[in-house]
């Protein structure tokens, strides 16, 4: 049991650490809902931190077909994450600018005495990016949780060690 936690804080808690706090950060900064509080971004990161520990493990196994499998599988799953984190980054700048730009827009407006209305703070493209960050949110958190399983898995069933 004492060999499962300590596998378990190694290879899967402090691969989550920068995702954990980055949501504890903007959950005390009052952000809410989940997708908010969760970032794709931060989510991919630590399952490639994950992976590579997963590979760094499995390099040390004696059966040279069941390491480079290993090997090559948690590969390409770094790859993948690494994929999904650029693509939600470049997402997550796009949705902060547009807001940004909307923001400014109804800052000059008041500035100038008019009123802002509602449809004026929202940037259809912002919320066209807004709406891809959430698919890349869901396709992010579906692929993590099996990550985690399978690098469970490999530990348990191939005798990973650290």
């Amino acid at each position: 049991m004492k060999q499962v936690f300590g596998w378990s804080a190694k290879y899967v808690v402090v691969p989550l650490l920068p995702f954990g706090i980055g949501a504890l950060i903007r959950f005390i900064s009052g952000v809410s809902g989940a997708k908010e509080v969760f970032d794709a971004g931060e989510l991919c990161f630590s399952m490639a931190m994950l992976s590579m520990l997963v590979i760094s493990s499995a390099g040390k196994l004696n059966d040279k077909d069941l390491r480079d499998g290993l090997i090559n599988t948690f590969t390409v799953v770094v790859v993948v994450f690494i994929v999904l984190f650029t693509v939600a980054s470049i997402y997550r700048i796009q949705v902060e600018t547009g807001t940004h730009e909307a923001l400014s827009r109804a800052v000059e407006i008041l500035k100038n005495g008019g009123n802002v209305l509602p449809a004026q703070l929202e940037d259809p493209q912002a919320l066209r990016e807004k709406s891809v960050l959430d698919k890349v949110w869901i396709c992010t958190v579906i692929p993590s949780v099996l990550t985690i399983l399978a690098a469970m898995i490999c530990k348990f069933k191939y005798k990973l060690e650290d």
